[in-house]
């Protein structure tokens, strides 16, 4: 599912280099595809258990419409809700303690700024000769 998306955001952005105005599918997968990207991206000093990441990532691709994630206090939280999972049984629970620490609701506003955000700014034009 992670490669899916992140291949749906390279599109996506390959898309929006064009400069027009991206669908709605396509927005949900340039901000997808970033959050990912920055999840991703991780310091020297950062490291992950495999729990903690794939409670980062199932956050992440299953975002409903209208939230968004605080992703700096996802990842500050990640190890610590990772190490509360000792059974499968509890993961759903503590996803969801951790879903409700870091997801931010957006007011349409909002949102609408959110995608508006999520797309890259078009190519500038090239001098006319």
């Amino acid at each position: 599912q992670t490669l899916k998306t992140l291949a749906d955001y390279r599109q996506a952005e390959e898309f929006a280099h064009f400069g027009s105005e991206l669908v709605a599918e396509s927005k949900h997968a340039l901000a997808t595809g970033k959050r990912i990207l920055r999840i991703l991206t991780q310091g020297p000093a950062e490291t992950f258990s495999l729990m903690a990441q794939q409670l980062m990532l199932d956050l992440i691709l299953n975002l409903g419409d209208g939230e968004d994630l605080d992703l700096e206090g996802l990842k500050a939280h990640a190890n610590e809700f990772g190490a509360k999972v000792t059974k499968e049984e509890e993961y759903e629970k503590v996803r969801e303690e951790l879903k409700a620490q870091c997801v931010i609701q957006l007011r349409p506003a909002q949102a609408a700024a959110a995608d508006k955000k999520a797309q890259p700014e078009p190519a500038p034009a090239e001098a006319k000769k």
